[in-house]
C-alpha cells in the first residue's frame, strides 16, 4: 500500500511539473507572438506613410522591437536589423528566432507583400527567456522537493506499517496462545510508536502479574486445603470403621455422606491443579501423531455401559484423521465432552460421536438431543466454575469445560458450540499437521 501511495504522489508530482513547465513555455510563445503579430499589423495597415518611413519611425520608438525590409532578392530596403544571421532555429509554425550581437535573443515572423518583399518583424525575449529560466530552475526545484517527499513519505510508511505489524503480530500471538509474557520487540526509542510500544509491554507486564497472582492464590488454596482434606477423608473413613456406625443407619447415612462431600471437595481441588499444570505446560513439548479415531472408539467401549443405562442411542461416525498432541490429555477432554453429553440427555435420546477431516484439518463432533445451551451463555462455559442454569441442579463443579479449553489451547486446537435442534453441538478443529 505504501508503494502505491508513494507512486501515485511521484507520478502526480510529475504530472505538476511538466504541466508548470509546458504551460509558462506556451504562455510565453503566445505573448510573444501576439505582440510581433500586432505590431505587424500596425506596419503594415498603415498608408501616411510609406513602408521604410514607417519602419524607421518604430524603430526610433520601440528599442525592443526591430525590423527588416527586404526585396525579392534578399538585399535589404530598410530597419534597424542590418542582415539576418546564418543560424535561424524555429520555435513554431511561423515564428522564428534567432541571435543579434551583442547577445539579442529574438523571435521574429515574416510577412510576404504581392512583389515578393519580406517584411521581418522582431521582438526582443531576453527578459522573458531569462524568466522563463527562472521558472524552469523553481519548478525543478520544486519538483526535487517534492520528489524527496514522496521518499521519506514511504519511508515513514513502511516504518509506520512495519512498528504497527509488529505490535499487531504479537497482540495476534497472545490471543492464539495466551501467553503474556510475550513483548512487543522494537528496537527504536526515538519514535511515537516506540514510546507506545514500551507502554503496551509494562501493560503486558502488569496483566501477566496479576493473572500470575489470581493463578498462584487459586494454586494455592488448591494445593493447600488439599491436604487437609486428604486428612480429614483419611480420618472419616478410619471413624467408618468404628461398629457404632453400623447399628444406626441414619448416622451411617449422614456419615457416608460427609465422606462424599471430601471427596467432591477434594476433586475440585484436584481438577484446579490438573488446569492449573496444563496451563503451564509447554506446548508440543513430546506430541506425537494421535489417530483420533483409535481415540474415540476407546472412548465409546468406555462410555457404553453408561449410556445403555439411561436407554441413551450412542452412535459412532468415524473416519481416519489424527493431530499431533498427547494423547492422555486429548482422551481426558473428549471424555469430558462426551460426559456431559450423556449427563445432559434424557433418557431415550440420542449422541452422535464423529471425526473426520475437512481441508486438511482434523474435526470432532459431538451431537446430543439434551437441553442444549441458550446462545447468550455458550461464551462462558469454558470459564472457571460457571454453572448454566440447566446444569445447577446437576452433580459437578464448573471445571470440566475449563480442563477441556486448557487441554485444546495447549494443542492450538479451536472449539465451538452451536445448536442442534434440539441439543447441542460440540465442535473441536484441529491445526493442520505439520511434518516434524
Amino acid at each position: 500500500m505504501a508503494v502505491f501511495f508513494t507512486m501515485v504522489l511521484g507520478i502526480c508530482v510529475c504530472i505538476l511539473g511538466y504541466f508548470i513547465v509546458e504551460f509558462n513555455q506556451q504562455n510565453f510563445i503566445r505573448e510573444t507572438e501576439a505582440a510581433i503579430e500586432a505590431d505587424m499589423r500596425g506596419i503594415v495597415e498603415a498608408s501616411s506613410e510609406s513602408l521604410t518611413q514607417r519602419l524607421e519611425r518604430r524603430a526610433g520608438e520601440r528599442t525592443e522591437q526591430f525590423y527588416l525590409l527586404m526585396d525579392k532578392d534578399g538585399r535589404r530596403l530598410g530597419g534597424n536589423i542590418e542582415m539576418l544571421p546564418s543560424e535561424i532555429s524555429i520555435i513554431q509554425e511561423g515564428l522564428v528566432r534567432f541571435d543579434l550581437p551583442p547577445g539579442r535573443a529574438l523571435a521574429a515572423k515574416v510577412h510576404r507583400f504581392d512583389d515578393g518583399t519580406r517584411l521581418v518583424v522582431a521582438r526582443d525575449i531576453g527578459q522573458l527567456t531569462a524568466t522563463y529560466r527562472k521558472i524552469q530552475i523553481l519548478s525543478g526545484v520544486i519538483i526535487a522537493l517534492m520528489l524527496v517527499v514522496c521518499g521519506v513519505s514511504f519511508f515513514l510508511s513502511v516504518y509506520v506499517v512495519n512498528r504497527i505489524n509488529i505490535i499487531a503480530g504479537t497482540a495476534r500471538r497472545i490471543i492464539e496462545t495466551g501467553d503474556l509474557s510475550q513483548r512487543i520487540q522494537i528496537p527504536t526509542e526515538w519514535d511515537d510508536l516506540s514510546n507506545l510500544a514500551q507502554i503496551l509491554n509494562a501493560l503486558l507486564a502488569r496483566v501477566e502479574g496479576l493473572m500470575d497472582g489470581i493463578r498462584q492464590v487459586s494454586d494455592n488454596i488448591s494445593h493447600d486445603l488439599r491436604t487437609p482434606l486428604t486428612r480429614l477423608r483419611a480420618g472419616l473413613e478410619e471413624l467408618g470403621r468404628d461398629a457404632r456406625l453400623s447399628q444406626d443407619n441414619d448416622l451411617r447415612q449422614r456419615f457416608e455422606g460427609l465422606i462424599l462431600e471430601a471427596e467432591n471437595l477434594l476433586t475440585v481441588f484436584q481438577a484446579i491443579l490438573r488446569i492449573s499444570n496444563i496451563g503451564k505446560g509447554t506446548r508440543h513439548v513430546a506430541f506425537q501423531p494421535v489417530a483420533l479415531e483409535s481415540l474415540l472408539r476407546d472412548l465409546i467401549e468406555l462410555y457404553e455401559p453408561l449410556a445403555e443405562e439411561k436407554n441413551i442411542t450412542l452412535i459412532a461416525e468415524l473416519t481416519a484423521c489424527s493431530c499431533r498432541g498427547d494423547r492422555d490429555l486429548l482422551f481426558q477432554a473428549c471424555a469430558n465432552l462426551l460426559d456431559n453429553a450423556v449427563k445432559f440427555t434424557p433418557e431415550g435420546g440420542r449422541i452422535v460421536l464423529s471425526c473426520r477431516e475437512e481441508g486438511g484439518q482434523s474435526m470432532i463432533e459431538v451431537r446430543d438431543s439434551g437441553p442444549g445451551i441458550p446462545e447468550a451463555e455458550r461464551s462462558k462455559v469454558f470459564d472457571r466454575f460457571y454453572r448454566g442454569d440447566a446444569s445447577r441442579h446437576a452433580p459437578g463443579s464448573g471445571l470440566g469445560l475449563s480442563l477441556v479449553a486448557a487441554v485444546l489451547e495447549r494443542h492450538g486446537a479451536q472449539i465451538a458450540l452451536s445448536g442442534n435442534a434440539p441439543g447441542l453441538n460440540v465442535c473441536v478443529t484441529f491445526a493442520k499437521m505439520t511434518k516434524m
